[in-house]
Order: structure tokens, then C-alpha cells, then sequence
């Protein structure tokens, strides 16, 4: 075998037939490097040197003819190589890191106080701080709760009482947060205070969401509203209002009714926004424009989606959690989840006792197992947080295997 470099390559693609195959006929040349030194030397040392160049053609049936023969099939890959190769695909390297094999690895438990209450919504952020809401989970024209909403870490728990439930939330900073109520107020909070409060609908504010273009809203009456964060408030930037006649014709039963859809749940990934109706709608939205784009559902009610481009995980109030893409259904979910979390390549869903994580790199559930908890929530792209049973807070590594 040799090896041998090549300079410069002009390629042109074979022209398309089926039968057409390419004879290459080679030239060699060979290199003899032929010395001369004369034997006796006078002072002025002299040593010359010749390069004798023989090139070799042989044009006919001889030895030095190789006839080299190139499929079609392997001229077409090489074509492709060559027209590609301003980038990378990483999609044929993706099939080497994708791992079918997970396990959770206890990282941390510390128990938390709580007292009888229900459990509205649990979120975490980078600095290993968890923010649970207590609260109702019905209300009819008033709150009459005792609602309130823990920040907790290893070292210290702080509770903050609520006028109204706070139902949706998001943190800004490690030590600050801002909550969405039932009243549609949107407040940014610290441990021990309201910094500030503002009524941005007439509705529940169901969902919050923060992008880099600011803060996202929606509300149970259709307003989907993209703030910016400001010290004493906030201000809006843009807003759409979602209606029955924005739904897809299979859920829809009017082509022109304006009135509200409930919006349940939202979900960013990249500048795009996944927008959930409590009939079963779903809209991709653009980040910061909010334009909306329907997708084709059933009119099935929604409890909570989670979205990563372009995955879409589904849950259900009363039918198994599904996830799709742009192309239909990808997977189905074999419980009726309760909790959802996405974090980072896994969506991850539990019916308060059964736990099954579902990985988008290899789009199979790589966990199902028995794990009784009271709620869920990513603590980072690669770590689950569990309330247990026996209200501790649990830190789950998510450790894959080859």
C-alpha cells in the first residue's frame, strides 16, 4: 500500500447513467537523484549535484498501465463529500452519543417543613435554591386560601405569604423570582418581600416564561404578553390574544368566534415559544415577533406540555402523555401524568408514584421505575429534583451509560 498526497483536485460530477463507468489510466514519474564529487580536492571545495528527472508513459497494455474502476455509487458519495465539506454533520456523529442507558445517583436530601397543603407548582434554578407554591387547587370567583410560597436551600427555608395563589412562576435571579396569581398579577419577589406587583390581566396568569427578549406571559384569557423587566415594573413590549377561531379546524367549532382560549401552559426552546390551550390547542410562537403558527391536534383537554425543538411532550388531564414532532406522533407515555420537567436532553413525567424519563437524543424511555413524590422540577440540564414522599428534597444526578 502507498500513500500519496494530493495537492489539488478538480471534480465534476459524472453525468447521471446508470451503466457509464470511469477508466482512470496513471502517469508515473520517477525521481533518480544522481551524485558526482570530484576525487581529489583543491581549497575551493566544490560538491555538484544532479537531479535527473525520468518521466514514464506508458501508453500501452505494459506493466505501468493501471486501470482503476469506480462505481457510480462511490462517485456520488465522493460528490457529496466534496460539496459538503464547508460543514459538518453532526447528525451521522450523533448516532455515537446517544446512551439508551440511565441511572439517578443521589447527590443531595435535606428534609423540608411543610405542613398539610397542597402543592401548586415546585421550580429550582442554578444556584440549588427550590421555590415551592402552597396553595388551592380549585377557586371559584375568590381565594380563600392560605397560600404561600417557600425558598429553600440546604442551609435555610424562608417562607413568604400570599394574599391570592400564585400558580405559575420563574426565577430572575438566585435570590429573586417573579409570580403569576390567580388575580392576574405579576409580582417580582425576594426571601422576605414583594419588590413589586402589577395586574397585567383580568384573568389568572397561568404561565411564565423568561427569554433573552424579556419576560412571557399567558393568561386564561388568551393573552400572551412579552414584558421587560424594569426596577419598579414592568412594560410591555408585545402581545397576541389567542381565540377560537385561531384553533385548528379539527378542535375549532366556529371559523369566527372571538372569544378567549384558556392558555395552560407554555414552554421556550431557542427563540421559538410552545403555547398550550386547555382544549387541546397548540401554537408555535416566534420569539420576539409572536407570531403564531397552529398545529394540528385533538380536541383533548391539556395539562401541561414541555417543548424542545422540535419535540413536543403532551400531558393530558385524563389520556396518556404523548410526545410529537412537526410529523405526528413520535411516542406515547403509558400513565396519565400528573408532573412533567424537561431537563436538558430528557422530558420526564411521574403520576405522583411511578417515575419514566423519556430521552430525546435516542427518543425511548431510558427510565421506568416505582418513585412515590409530591413533585418534580430540574435543578439543571443533568440533575432531577424530587420532593419525596417523606417531604425531602432529593438531587438526582441523571448519570448515562454507555
Amino acid at each position: 500500500m502507498e500513500d500519496v498526497t494530493l495537492f489539488h483536485v478538480k471534480w465534476r460530477k459524472p453525468i447521471d447513467d446508470e451503466t457509464r463507468q470511469i477508466s482512470y489510466k496513471t502517469t508515473e514519474t520517477q525521481t533518480t537523484e544522481t551524485s558526482k564529487k570530484d576525487v581529489e580536492c583543491t581549497a575551493d571545495f566544490q560538491v555538484n549535484k544532479e537531479i535527473q528527472t525520468d518521466s514514464m508513459e506508458d501508453m500501452g497494455q505494459g506493466e505501468g498501465r493501471k486501470d482503476v474502476r469506480i462505481s457510480k455509487e462511490v462517485l456520488n458519495h465522493i460528490y457529496d463529500f466534496i460539496r459538503d465539506d464547508s460543514k459538518v454533520n453532526y447528525d451521522r456523529l450523533l448516532e455515537f452519543h446517544k446512551f439508551d442507558k440511565v441511572s439517578l445517583e443521589t447527590v443531595q436530601k435535606y428534609h423540608v417543613e411543610t405542613r398539610n397543603e397542597n402543592i401548586i407548582l415546585m421550580i429550582s434554578n442554578s444556584a440549588r435554591k427550590t421555590l415551592i407554591l402552597f396553595g388551592g387547587l380549585s377557586h371559584e370567583t375568590f381565594c380563600s386560601h392560605q397560600a404561600r410560597a417557600l425558598l429553600c436551600s440546604s442551609a435555610v427555608s424562608t417562607s413568604l405569604p400570599l394574599p391570592v395563589c400564585a400558580i405559575s412562576a420563574v426565577f430572575y435571579s438566585s435570590t429573586q423570582f417573579l409570580l403569576g396569581d390567580i388575580s392576574g398579577n405579576i409580582s417580582m419577589c425576594t426571601m422576605d418581600k414583594v419588590l413589586f406587583q402589577g395586574k397585567v390581566t383580568d384573568g389568572a396568569v397561568t404561565s411564565l416564561e423568561l427569554s433573552r427578549h424579556g419576560l412571557l406571559s399567558g393568561s386564561d384569557d388568551g393573552n400572551i404578553i412579552l414584558w421587560e423587566i424594569e426596577n419598579a415594573g414592568l412594560e410591555k413590549i408585545t402581545g397576541v390574544r389567542l381565540t377560537v377561531s385561531d384553533l385548528s379546524r379539527k378542535i375549532r367549532k366556529s371559523s369566527t368566534s372571538n372569544k378567549p382560549v384558556a392558555v395552560v401552559s407554555m414552554q421556550i426552546s431557542g427563540d421559538e415559544v410552545c403555547v398550550a390551550t386547555e382544549t387541546g390547542g397548540l401554537y408555535i410562537l416566534t420569539l420576539p415577533t409572536l407570531d403564531s403558527k397552529p398545529l394540528s391536534q385533538t380536541a383533548t383537554s391539556i395539562n401541561k406540555i414541555l417543548f424542545e425543538t422540535p419535540f413536543i411532550a403532551v400531558v393530558y388531564h385524563t389520556s396518556n402523555a404523548a410526545v410529537f414532532n412537526t410529523e405526528g406522533l413520535v411516542d406515547e407515555i403509558p400513565f396519565v401524568a400528573a408532573l412533567a420537567v424537561r431537563c436538558g436532553p430528557y422530558f420526564i413525567f411521574s403520576n405522583h408514584t411511578r417515575l419514566v424519563i423519556w430521552s430525546i437524543n435516542t427518543k425511548s424511555t431510558v427510565i421506568d421505575e416505582t418513585l412515590p413524590c409530591h413533585s418534580i422540577c430540574s435543578l439543571s440540564n443533568d440533575t432531577l429534583q424530587v420532593l419525596d414522599a417523606d417531604f425531602n428534597l432529593v438531587s438526582n444526578f441523571l448519570n448515562d451509560k454507555v
